[in-house]
């Protein structure tokens, strides 16, 4: 073998052993915050100053905190495996590592950090606002995610890969990073679909998310509830990253309502140093 590709040959033998490799169980202990430390430290992709972000979930979470006022620091961070579920957003809050939006606003909600944005609603409107908020999280979710990784992978990988240098980017992103991803879609049954029908699933949820919506402030009312910072972090994606999500976002741009919604909220989840 010519010396000069011994190094480039040795850097994807490692990183196929990082992500193939079976991963032994660890405890998620915070070496960044104590037990005694009320700091919060948001990990997740992309950069701060990128709104929203990416990732929906960790977008819902900048949100909530944002909204609310609770400072943090946020950590850009490939390494997934830090987490307890392997995704992010996860935070390191009081010497523990804690993952998943969902939980993370509640033990923040639980330490008094905020109010419990569904404190208005009564016990029939907080179940139909989590119905829907899961619907949004496990529907159309998915559909940006095939949106962007199957339908608008040349843009995807430019946006998410671009800088990485030549030989991690040949072999990183088609050979590694999206087997994985449709995996994940398939496990989830998003790419079980015959051609076109997830499609016609997410042109259905939009419309009948415009429904919900009517007229009204936000999805419950007048009071911001968990169901609008997940609605906000999956529409704000489809309108602000049109290149990533272009079909999703001229079916967005057909409800008016729809456009206007993320537009109003937009200023109230932005961090204010952007």
């Amino acid at each position: 073998m010519e010396s000069q590709w011994l190094l480039p040959t040795a850097v994807v033998l490692a990183l196929s052993v990082y992500f193939l490799k079976p991963q032994q169980k660890k405890s998620f202990k915070s070496n960044l915050t104590t037990p005694n430390d009320s700091k919060i430290i948001v990990c997740g992709g992309g950069q701060k100053t990128r709104f929203p972000n990416g990732s929906p979930g960790v977008c819902k979470l900048i949100a909530f905190l944002e909204y609310n006022k609770i400072p943090y620091e946020y950590k850009t961070t490939t390494n997934f495996k830090e987490s307890p579920n392997e995704k992010i957003p996860f935070v390191h809050y009081k010497g523990q590592i804690i993952s998943d939006s969902h939980f993370i606003i509640r033990k923040l909600v639980q330490d008094g950090l905020a109010k419990d944005p569904n404190a208005g609603l009564n016990e029939s409107e907080i179940a139909i606002s989590e119905m829907v908020r899961t619907s949004f999280e496990s529907i159309l979710y998915w559909g940006i995610v095939k949106h962007r990784w199957i339908n608008n992978w040349e843009h995807t990988k430019e946006e998410y890969f671009g800088k990485m240098p030549a030989i991690l980017k040949w072999f990183l992103p088609d050979r590694i990073i999206l087997p994985h991803v449709l995996a994940n879609l398939r496990a989830v049954g998003t790419t079980r679909y015959e051609e076109g029908q997830y499609d016609i699933l997410i042109k259905e949820f939009i419309c009948n998310a415009s429904v919900i919506l009517g007229s009204k402030k936000y999805f419950m009312g007048d009071q911001i509830t968990m169901l609008d910072y997940t609605a906000f972090s999956n529409l704000g994606n489809i309108y602000h990253l049109s290149k990533l999500n272009g079909e999703l976002k001229a079916e967005l741009e057909k409800y008016d309502n729809l456009v206007d919604y993320v537009k109003r909220l937009t200023p109230l989840f932005k961090p204010n140093k952007i």
